[in-house]
């Protein structure tokens, strides 16, 4: 299943200080594969906080945002076969 924004995914790779974070997907950059998940942060020069992309291989979905039609009906799909 691809990754949406509303997706709650675990990080399972990278950096000690991300690996084992989960929290919401924010937004997703489908061009260069990356997401950005809501508890992903590094910390700028002047000690402000910014939001940090997550490569999609990295991850895991833990929970899925079934707002859309469509992907409720491709899960029900999967069950039935």
């Amino acid at each position: 299943m691809r990754v949406i924004k509303g997706d709650t995914v675990l990080v399972v790779r990278g950096d000690s200080d991300i690996v084992g974070t989960e929290g919401k997907v924010s937004k997703v950059d489908t061009k260069n594969g990356r997401l950005t998940v809501e508890g992903v942060t590094t910390t700028k020069a002047d000690g402000a906080q910014a939001a940090r992309s997550v490569h999609a291989s990295k991850v895991v979905i833990t929970k899925l945002d079934l707002t859309d039609s469509w992907r409720k009906e491709r899960l029900q799909r999967r069950e039935e076969g």
